[in-house]
């Protein structure tokens, strides 16, 4: 008897592996996201690669499709996808945002080094005059590129909140209902 209760065990548990195995295959979710970089070497090719391939990667993330029609993961509310979009959104104009700093930040100390290594000439004092001219230009124009960025940003983050306050509303919702019910039932 113990030895036929053993080989049943043994069939349920294969029977379990390959269920699993089916349900990973079969994709456990109506679409996946995917991480790629997008480089454009010196001769101007365009290279696409799931790990950076230069100094030039652009993080990109794309939306793939489950390959079949079957999801055995449970339905994701409007909320979920606009908040995941959201994240997605925020995540790509913070390294924007970002690249954009470093960049500016990198300008500016060229053009202090270049300020710097010029001669007390009179020469010199002028290209130091037209310097200070190209640093207070590159400021400028990384305002005016950089406010959009970050108002987006902020716009993007309060439309982030405010589903997260919608959320918690719900769920503090759920245990006040609960309490008077709890109540109800002690008189």
């Amino acid at each position: 008897m113990r030895e036929n209760l053993l080989i049943m065990i043994k069939k349920c548990a294969n029977y379990t592996i390959v269920y699993l195995v089916s349900a990973w295959l079969l994709g456990g979710s109506a679409s996946t996201y995917a991480q790629i970089y997008k480089c454009v070497d010196e001769s101007g090719a365009t290279q696409f690669s799931d790990k950076p391939c230069g100094k030039s990667a652009e993080e990109i993330t794309v939306d793939v499709p489950a390959t079949s029609g079957v999801s055995l993961a449970e339905p994701v509310s409007e909320d979920d996808k606009d908040a995941r979009q959201l994240d997605r959104e925020i995540k790509q104009l913070e390294r924007k945002i970002s690249k954009m700093e470093k960049e500016f930040d990198r300008k500016i100390s060229a053009l202090n080094k270049e300020f710097e290594d010029a001669p007390d000439t009179s020469i010199g004092l002028y290209r130091k005059e037209t310097i200070l001219l190209d640093m207070k230009n590159t400021k400028t124009q990384y305002q005016r590129s950089i406010l959009p960025a970050t108002n987006l940003l902020r716009t993007l983050k309060g439309k982030r909140n405010a589903i997260e306050r919608r959320d918690s509303r719900i769920g503090l919702d759920l245990p006040e209902n609960n309490q008077s019910s709890e109540g109800g039932s002690q008189k």
